[in-house]
């Protein structure tokens, strides 16, 4: 047998064994739980079952440095114990389902949402530590280190850069509040042009 063969031998043997495994996850689940909890069950198989196979693909083909490939093998691990301990719940339930262990509930109704909870939290976690966000990140804060000091430099030569422009402006304002006030005063204009022709008559003209 060569090496292909024996990968595809291994392939099969484990799609059988995880179709086990699901089929004892979903049961254990939807038998210990009334009608309005039985959606829980096909979470504990995306959870448990899908997530050990998710999180195995993931750390042999996506994980990017130490800290996705610590949180893929420690998800991978959860997985696996959640899985066993679900397959082993159901195997003592479908035994002797009225003398079952009371704790085989407890594990359907805390174990697995709690599971649930931490694949969502260990997948934040991962599009967190990707190598490639962190580097975007670290771009974003020079970026705004930079805006900071410009700011702060921008604040303390506030003094100066008013002194140099405030003249200016209020040039533009002192101009801008002439016009407004010789248009109100003169109308169509004619006025302003009699009341400075008179202003420039002398006194002894203006007598005569």
């Amino acid at each position: 047998m060569n090496r292909k063969s024996g990968d595809i031998l291994l392939l099969v043997i484990g799609a059988v064994l995880m179709a086990f495994t699901m089929y004892r996850s979903l049961h254990v689940v939807q038998s210990t739980l009334d009608a309005d909890g039985q959606i829980l069950g096909y979470a504990a198989l995306a959870g448990l079952d899908g997530g050990l196979l998710g999180w195995t693909l993931y750390k042999m083909n996506s994980a990017r440095g130490d800290t996705q490939n610590a949180i893929a093998m420690f998800m991978i691990v959860l997985e696996w114990v959640g899985v066993a301990g679900l397959v082993v719940a159901d195997t003592l339930l479908t035994a002797d389902a009225a003398n079952a262990p009371s704790y085989i509930r407890v594990i359907a109704l805390w174990c697995v949402p709690v599971v649930i909870s931490i694949n969502v939290g260990a997948i934040i976690a991962t599009k967190l530590a990707d190598p490639g966000r962190q580097i975007e990140t670290a771009r974003r804060a020079v970026q705004d280190e930079i805006q900071r000091q410009v700011a702060d430099q921008l604040r303390e030569a506030s003094a100066q850069i008013a002194g140099r422009v405030s003249p200016t402006a209020a040039a533009h304002h002192t101009d801008a509040m002439l016009a407004e006030y010789l248009r109100t005063f003169s109308g169509d204009g004619k006025d302003v042009v009699t009341f400075a022709q008179e202003g420039s008559e002398s006194p002894k003209r203006r007598k005569r």
